[in-house]
């Protein structure tokens, strides 16, 4: 195939001395025609097989007159004719012409004949090697799936299908750098199922994953935004990320959170605050001021986190916010008296 490649590129270059020992380069009958199907050239396949010599007329391989008109014009009209078939007259097989126009010719082609069979193999060849590049596609999207597949399920909490702590951490910083560009408020609210200790020693671990699992779905459906985020931090705790949403908005979130949860009524003999399992909430809601994401984000995170031991303090299933130290009781909604360092010792 190389020196078929090279020969109908280099043909219009090679000296008349040369022309006949490039053309027996190919495998099959070749010869170089003019403009009315004369063999200027062939090679010794041309003349061992089809039995045509230098000054013999390509269209005598044709059945009839209207057969060699049609190829003839077929030829002289395109640069390249590919695969047209035709019937000899002699008693050999049906033979498939290509033609191709020589660059810089005195209106010359290179005319290469092939059987069925070779044409056949050409074929199966080229068939062989699409179907390769099928299957190799096919593999590479199947492995790009499975890359996905993979990436997917690192940022994925394997028991209850929310994010997970790796997913919140990247997030929230990511959003603390898009709120301190934008100027924009920023909340966070942690979350912790009351007495879950006590769950997985009374009911046993199977039925603690199983209520882990239902307060992570009850948490993720209040994310109605595409930026709202509900991971799970660790254990019984998770998270949310609520971005553009000030003091009072995370305060509601976090209220209705906590009132969610309460209303799946799950029972819980061994709570200290109800006969269902509840949870309490710490939020903690700012507008960036330092452009470190890192920095802001681990103050939001630390902030969270003693609201929310203050919830715990003043009683749990309830909400607490780090900078008011109000305590909301989502069923009331109610706001009590912050409370002290002391009273917070003493509960």
């Amino acid at each position: 195939m190389k020196a078929k490649a090279l020969s109908f590129s280099a043909v219009a270059e090679t000296p008349p001395s040369s022309t006949q020992a490039l053309l027996n380069a190919f495998s099959s009958p070749c010869a170089i025609v003019n403009s009315v199907g004369t063999v200027l050239h062939g090679n010794a396949a041309l003349s061992r097989h089809i039995h045509l010599n230098a000054g013999d007329d390509i269209c005598s391989l044709l059945t009839g007159s209207r057969d060699c008109s049609e190829f003839l014009r077929t030829m002289l009209r395109n640069r390249s004719v590919n695969h047209y078939s035709c019937t000899p007259a002699a008693a050999i097989s049906e033979f498939f012409i290509s033609s191709t126009r020589i660059e810089g010719s005195q209106r010359r082609w290179l005319i290469e004949l092939q059987s069925q069979q070779q044409r056949s193999s050409k074929f199966a060849a080229l068939t062989r090697r699409r179907k390769e590049t099928i299957d190799q596609r096919k593999e590479n999207f199947r492995l790009s799936n499975e890359v996905t597949a993979a990436q997917s399920l690192a940022h994925i909490d394997p028991l209850t299908n929310i994010a997970n702590r790796r997913t919140f951490d990247e997030e929230l910083i990511a959003h603390c750098e898009r709120a301190y560009r934008e100027r924009s408020w920023l909340s966070v609210v942690m979350l912790d199922i009351d007495n879950f200790k006590q769950i997985n020693d009374k009911l046993g671990h199977a039925k603690g994953d199983e209520i882990l699992q239902l307060v992570a779905g009850s948490l993720a459906s209040l994310c109605q935004r595409d930026g709202d985020i509900c991971a799970r931090y660790g254990g019984e705790e998770f998270v949310f990320i609520f971005p553009q949403v000030d003091i009072a908005g995370a305060r509601h979130l976090a209220c209705q959170a906590v009132a969610a949860v309460e209303a799946l009524a799950i029972p819980h003999p061994e709570s200290s605050v109800s006969t269902v399992v509840t949870i309490s909430a710490g939020v903690h809601s700012m507008k960036p001021v330092n452009s470190d994401p890192e920095t802001t984000a681990e103050q939001l995170s630390d902030a969270a986190d003693s609201a929310l031991y203050r919830a715990k303090a003043a009683g749990r299933n309830c909400t607490v916010h780090f900078d008011s130290g109000l305590v909301v009781n989502p069923v009331t909604m109610s706001l009590h008296t912050p409370l002290t360092e002391t009273a917070m010792q003493r509960s």
